[in-house]
Order: structure tokens, then sequence, then C-alpha cells
């Protein structure tokens, strides 16, 4: 009788071994091949120039086409609402700091400038009429004392005559008395009137300080409004060139508007246009 005999799983894995270490090797040969490099592509040893690496700046020079501006310009604008009055210079005009490039006007700021020199006028004036006022008032005042310094010294002449006459009888308690209790009285006036004086002068210090404080505002006041009027004759302020002039003659500018526009001739900058290809 025949017996069937099953195959193990043992069995079978110690065949298939063999099989997937050959299929590995084939892959493996395979990568080798392909990343190996062609015949072509190969450098011999001798045609190989080698250097050490060295670290620089690296001069690469390109073509391209620009203009060149003033590295230091210089703008321009109206200080109030004014008229272009003259033109004296045109674009492309050398100029100075001093350079007068067009006159502007405007009459509110010539009658501001004459009001304030007016009132600084008056101001000045009131000072010395102040001064003049202070000094009559001090000199009253000292008269005043001066008088009663006088009498003082005639009271105390009287009661030192009296004081050996009251002694001798010969003049009264009364009017001894009277006369002493007079010059006590002298004396406290002419305290109270030295008191006076010297809150007098110190008054006045303070009044004249105030005024010249006035004197000194108005004087700020004057400055800029001159100021203002001065920039109103528009000049370069620096060397170089007259580059823009965006103003025509009899035009109405507003305050800050652009009125010319100055750059130097020394100090440029080159603009260059290199396509972006280089």
């Amino acid at each position: 009788m025949d017996v069937t005999r099953k195959k193990t799983e043992t069995g079978l894995l110690k065949k298939k071994i063999p099989v997937m270490f050959a299929v590995m090797g084939v892959l493996g040969l395979t990568v080798w091949l392909f990343t190996q490099p062609a015949a072509g592509s190969k450098v011999s040893k001798e045609n190989i120039w080698t250097a050490q690496v060295q670290q620089g700046n690296l001069a690469l020079n390109v073509n391209g086409f620009g203009k060149l501006k003033s590295k230091v310009q210089r703008l321009l604008t109206a200080p109030t609402n004014a008229l272009v009055e003259e033109i004296i210079l045109r674009p492309g005009a050398l100029v100075t700091a001093d350079s007068i490039i067009v006159r502007l006007s405007n009459p509110e700021v010539e009658q501001q400038v004459r009001n304030a020199k007016r009132e600084l006028t008056n101001r000045k004036a009131q000072y010395r009429q102040l001064v003049i006022k202070q000094q009559s008032e001090l000199l009253s005042q000292k008269a005043t004392n001066v008088d009663l310094i006088s009498r003082i010294e005639l009271a105390k002449v009287r009661v030192e005559a009296e004081t050996a006459l009251h002694e001798r009888g010969i003049v009264s308690s009364l009017d001894f008395k009277r006369s002493t209790t007079e010059l006590k009285q002298l004396e406290q006036r002419l305290a109270i009137e030295q008191q006076r004086i010297e809150q007098l002068a110190s008054g006045h210090k303070e009044s004249l300080a105030i005024q010249q404080d006035k004197i000194a505002q108005q004087n700020e006041q004057l400055t800029v409004i001159t100021d203002r009027f001065d920039r109103l004759t528009v000049r370069a302020g620096m060397e170089g060139v007259l580059q823009q002039l965006p103003v025509e003659l009899g035009q109405n500018v507003a305050i800050g508007e652009q009125v010319a526009l100055v750059g130097s001739m020394k100090k440029l900058t080159a603009h260059l246009q290199v396509p972006q290809t280089l």
C-alpha cells in the first residue's frame, strides 16, 4: 500500500533562501554598473588642476546705462502763501548760497513786519518812560527822608536844650514830654520811610524786569516775522546748479509748496540700469 508524504514548510524555506540571495546579487551588480561613469566622462589625473580655495572679492564687469544725480540736494519751499513776483534764474544756472532764484510777495507779511517793528518801538519807549517815572518817585521819597532827618536833628537839639532847663524847673514836664515824644515819632517815621524806599526800589526792579521780558518777546516775534519776510526772497542756500523750477511768473503758491530744487555738482551719485540677465 502507498503512503502519501506531506512536504514540510521548513524544507520549502531552505530551498527559497539560495534563490533570494541570487536575486539580491543581481540587483546589486545592476545598480553598481549604472552608477559608474561612462568611459567618455572620465578625466585623467594629469589633466586636473588643483589649487587652494581662497576667500575674497570677485570682480564682475557688466555694461549698463544711467545718469549722474546730485548726492546733496536742497528743496526750496514757499514760507507762506505768496505770489511769484519775479524769476531771476532758470534751471541749469550755476548758483552760490546767496544767489537769488525767485522773489515772492505777500502784502500781509510785509504789514506784519511793520506792525511788529512799531510795537517793539512802543515797548522800548514805555520802558524808558517807566525808568524816568521810577527815578522821579525815588527822588521824591529820598527828599521826604531828607526832610525827616532835618526835623529829627532839630528835635534832638530841642530835647537836649530842654533837658537841662527841665532839671532846673524852667521848662515844664509837659513841654519836655511833648518834645521827647515828637523826636520818637519822627525817628519812627524815618524808619518807616526807609522801608518804603527799599520796597519801592524792589518794586521798580520787578517792573523793569517785566517790561524787559515784554521787549524780549516782541524781539522774538519780530525775528520770526522778519525771517518769514526774508524767505520771500528765495535764495539757493548752497553752491551747485538749479535743477528744477516748477513755478511761473504770476503764479500763486501755497505755504510749503515747492519753489525750486538745487543740487550739488561736486558730490554725485550714479543711477545705473543693468539688465537682469547680467
